[in-house]
């Protein structure tokens, strides 16, 4: 049986424009590089991660961000996936974080991917969840079919309570409490963005993330069907040096079930983390010497 968690501590944090964006902190601030969890479309960071955090906390510090368009992210007229990446750096500025690895589920890991093509200094490692380096065919229909229906009506029907019903009715199968924390997540959105976003997950291509030479890790969620896991066996192929963790999930299980996904996840973020650590280390040494 699935275990509901309290929702993560969050914050609004102010960015250096004066703009705010609601973030979570948690864990220990020691030397070993921060997990920055970038989570995927249609929901939100403490959403996403309910059942993430806690256990990653163990290993080192851990920070969740709500893109643009959802949660309570930043308000944008349109969505973008590279402005998402300059988002992520503007949160690391905000904390006064030099580098962090940075670990994306679904639509977060063409998030990760390009804040590393575009801010390679910032980033110290990848975890790539759920996820592919292209969406282009069926992914998206089937991402869209998850998420379009509610929210394709609610950009129709503007007034909030509307769209809250929705969204009620779309996530009845899930078990109070757990329900109510959806529920309102999710109704948080702005709808027309969440469209926007699918229409962006379509359009990726990062097959340039075969330049990629930093530690890595590909968690492939082997029953999913949003995010076939042929799609996110070929982007493992293009970073032949990624460890690759599979675990039979679906692609809503970091939510709903998540004794099928977190282990892998964990375990996946503490392969990059134990192996950035330990090359800083060697780094240290052979200045030392």
């Amino acid at each position: 049986m699935t275990t509901y968690l309290a929702p993560i501590h969050t914050t609004q944090l102010t960015l250096a424009d004066g703009s705010e964006v609601r973030v979570g902190d948690t864990g220990p601030c020691s030397d070993a590089p921060p997990i920055v969890l970038l989570h995927g479309v249609g929901v939100s960071g403490p959403l996403n991660w309910l059942h993430v955090v806690g256990p990653l906390s163990e290993h080192t510090r851990v920070i969740t961000v709500d893109h643009r368009g959802h949660g309570r992210g930043l308000k944008t007229p349109w969505f973008r996936l590279d402005q998402c990446a300059d988002d992520v750096v503007a949160v690391l500025d905000a904390l006064e974080v030099d580098r962090a690895i940075l670990a994306g589920f679904s639509m977060g890991g063409p998030i990760a991917m390009l804040t590393w093509r575009k801010h390679p200094l910032r980033v110290s490692g990848l975890v790539l969840s759920a996820t592919s380096h292209s969406f282009a065919g069926r992914a998206p229909a089937v991402l869209g079919t998850l998420f379009t229906p509610g929210w394709s009506i609610a950009a129709r029907l503007s007034p909030k309570i509307v769209h809250r019903r929705i969204i009620a009715g779309l996530l009845s199968w899930l078990r109070p409490p757990l329900r109510q924390f959806a529920i309102d997540e999710i109704a948080a959105q702005d709808s027309g963005t969440v469209i926007q976003a699918l229409g962006a997950i379509g359009r990726f291509d990062g097959s340039w993330i075969r330049s990629y030479q930093g530690p890595v890790s590909v968690v492939i969620t082997e029953r999913d069907q949003a995010v076939a896991p042929r799609r996110q066996t070929d982007l493992a192929l293009l970073l032949p040096h990624a460890r690759v963790f599979r675990t039979q999930s679906d692609h809503m299980d970091p939510i709903t079930h998540p004794e099928r996904f977190v282990s892998a996840f964990v375990d996946a973020s503490c392969a990059v983390l134990y192996s950035r650590v330990d090359k800083d280390r060697t780094e240290q040494s052979s200045v030392e010497d």
